[in-house]
This record gives structure tokens, sequence and C-alpha cells, in this order.
């Protein structure tokens, strides 16, 4: 219900925000939850610029759900999604890109190759 609420008016949102980067996306431990956040958390990154801490949080809690053998391929996919929005903002991220990218193309389902293919490709 969250994300289609977000969807709706993110605008409408923007007041909780903070609070989504601070506290509520990196204790999401819901399996079935983590999809709706990262979504959400992808397209908020884009409107919206997170305190760096926040931001460090956010992307450590993306990069476990992308290299978690648990994850669901739809929030393994968002949370890579995430990283990509972090990429030149957190410098770690940028620095292990390709790792985490080939960490998720082990056994990768044809919507990640997919995705790989279209988005995720390496910097040249």
């Amino acid at each position: 219900m969250l994300e289609k609420i977000y969807f709706a008016a993110p605008d409408a949102f923007m007041p909780f925000a903070g609070a989504f980067c601070d506290r509520d996306f990196p204790a999401c431990t819901d399996r079935s939850a983590q999809r709706h956040f990262a979504k959400i958390m992808a397209d908020l990154l884009g409107r919206y610029a997170p305190e760096s801490g926040d931001l460090e949080r956010i992307a450590e809690t993306a990069a476990g759900w992308a290299v978690s053998p648990e994850a669901k391929v739809a929030v393994k996919v968002w949370a890579v999604e995430v990283l990509k929005r972090c990429r030149e903002r957190v410098g770690w991220v940028a620095e292990s890109w390709d790792d985490i990218v080939e960490t998720v193309a082990l056994d990768a389902t044809p919507g990640i190759e997919s995705r790989m293919r279209k988005s995720w490709k390496t910097r040249s």
C-alpha cells in the first residue's frame, strides 16, 4: 500500500522522506516489503538528497539485500537500482560496483540478466 500511495503522490511523501531514509528503509526486515521499500527508495533518491550518514546506511542496506542469497529477485533488482543511484554519492559503492553486479549475476534469472545488459553496465 505504501508504494501505491508514494507513486500516486510523491510530493505528499516528502515531509516523511527524512524519516524513511534515516529509519524506515534501513530497518525493513520483511522480505516482501523490501521490494516496495527499495522501489520507493530508488525513485526517492532522484527527488530527495538524504544526509550523508543516511545515504551511507541506505547504500549498506541495499547492498545487503542485493547480495543476499535469500532475497527475492525483485528485491535484488530494486536494491541494485538504489545502489546505482548511490554510486556517484557514496565512494565505496562506486569502488565495489563491479563486484556487486558480479555477485548479483551469479545464478541470475532472465530478469536480472536483462537489467544487467540494459542499465547495470560497468563504466568504461
